[in-house]
């Protein structure tokens, strides 16, 4: 009898667990959906393409780990963003680096062109 209890509570304990991963993917895309949701705030308030992804760069500066960019590490990703045919990839590094919890590509400037030019061109458009 204790057999099959215990057989039982590990049962349920396991479609927990499943269904807890199920029902928090979506807390994975927060970053991106966040920073693409403070471009589009800043776009539709009348803000400049550089203004926008400014806007959505900062507002992440308050919290871990993205209080550790400076003014240059800001300014670095800024010209690279815009450099890029779409802008917003650079929302998927920061759902990279908040991921890890570490901001190393965003702060070594070639790395994140390499990074972002090779997820350019797996995109494959031109603006």
């Amino acid at each position: 009898m204790n057999f099959v209890f215990i057989i039982i509570i590990a049962i349920i304990l396991t479609i927990l667990f499943v269904l807890s991963k199920k029902l928090f993917t979506f807390l994975k895309h927060s970053t991106a959906t966040t920073f693409i949701v403070q471009y589009n705030l800043a776009i539709d308030s009348g803000k400049t393409e550089k203004e926008a992804i400014l806007n959505a760069i900062k507002f992440f500066q308050y919290r871990e780990p993205f209080n550790r960019l400076d003014e240059i590490d800001v300014q670095n990703i800024l010209t690279i963003a815009l450099g890029l045919t779409d802008p917003l990839l650079i929302a998927g590094v920061f759902q990279k680096c908040d991921e890890q919890k570490k901001i190393d590509l965003l702060t070594n400037r070639l790395a994140l062109e390499k990074f972002l030019k090779g997820a350019e061109s797996t995109i494959g458009y031109k603006r």
